[in-house]
């Protein structure tokens, strides 16, 4: 048998037959993941399933194909192609994508992949890559969504008094930064249990690190200590405060990091703003202050 007749086979015990993807795996010994995989290679253009069989194309080329259903579209990508190194799998695959946006996209991941499958987005995904969580097909729809989400953190932080607040989704946002000056959050006394629970972080992260020294630190050990920063972190954001008059003099600029999640750059006052010398130390300049504060 033909590797090209398996997938004909499983495609005609799903579709024909009714069985399910679990029934046909249990048939033949094989996992759920295979089926899928030999169902999408049966999807590709007729032309490539022959071709294959006449060992014109590579099954890593077919593969490739499989990323998209689309015939037309594997058909158009292939045949832009002349030259058989030009029509290596990664370049087929970037072609058919290069109209979507990967899932690990910080935009996507900002909206959140479930989100947008919600608000009626196709999602492709790449069953011969393991790491690859899939295309978002509808890039319209993202930006849409990226957007309103956009409009409400920028609501929040006028809500918590900021004088005004952007969203920034690209690297560029450096050069807005560089406009403004910082202004420096105000201390706050922190509430003794926290204080307590943060030297009894230190001291959990101390022998974490010392343990890391004499051997390496297991996964759950890694993650324990990005726990316990995260923490601290927070912990340490709340020994500051921006005042309400901070607030209606500064802004926020919001970046995306690349796990998706909002970083806020707050008090941001342009420079040579006179409110600027009232609220910052004699001597201290203003923009040599943190300015990354987790809101």
């Amino acid at each position: 048998m033909h590797p090209a007749d398996q997938f004909i086979a499983f495609h005609d015990l799903v579709v024909q037959s009714g069985l399910s993807i679990d029934d046909v795996a249990a048939r033949f010994g094989v996992s759920p993941l295979f089926v899928r995989q030999r169902l999408k290679l049966a999807n590709v253009a007729p032309r490539f399933i022959k071709a294959y069989r006449a060992e014109e194309i590579r099954l890593d080329q077919l593969e490739a194909l499989a990323i998209t259903d689309d015939h037309q579209a594997q058909e158009k990508v292939w045949d832009s192609l002349r030259h058989d190194w030009e029509r290596s799998p990664h370049n087929l695959r970037s072609l058919l994508t290069q109209q979507h946006v990967s899932s690990s996209d910080r935009r996507a991941r900002s909206v959140g992949v479930n989100t947008y499958v919600a608000a009626g987005g196709t999602l492709e995904r790449d069953l011969f890559d393991e790491e690859n969580e899939g295309y978002l097909a509808d890039p319209t729809l993202l930006d849409r969504l990226v957007t309103e989400r956009s409009a409400s953190l920028v609501a929040d932080l006028q809500a918590q008094g900021w004088a005004w607040a952007e969203v920034h989704l690209e690297n560029d946002y450096w050069e807005a930064l560089e406009k403004y000056n910082t202004l420096r959050p105000a201390p706050v006394e922190l509430d003794p249990a926290l204080l307590a629970e943060a030297d009894k972080l230190r001291a959990e992260l101390d022998a974490i690190d010392q343990a890391s020294e004499e051997e390496e630190a297991s996964e759950e050990a890694e993650d324990r200590r990005d726990q316990i920063e995260n923490r601290l972190d927070e912990i340490e954001a709340g020994a500051t405060k921006f005042t309400s008059e901070q607030k209606s003099q500064g802004g926020v600029i919001v970046t995306i990091g690349h796990n998706g999640k909002p970083v806020y750059h707050c008090g941001l006052v342009e420079r040579g703003n006179v409110f600027l010398r009232t609220l910052c130390p004699s001597g201290m300049e203003a923009n040599n202050l943190p300015s990354l504060i987790r809101s």
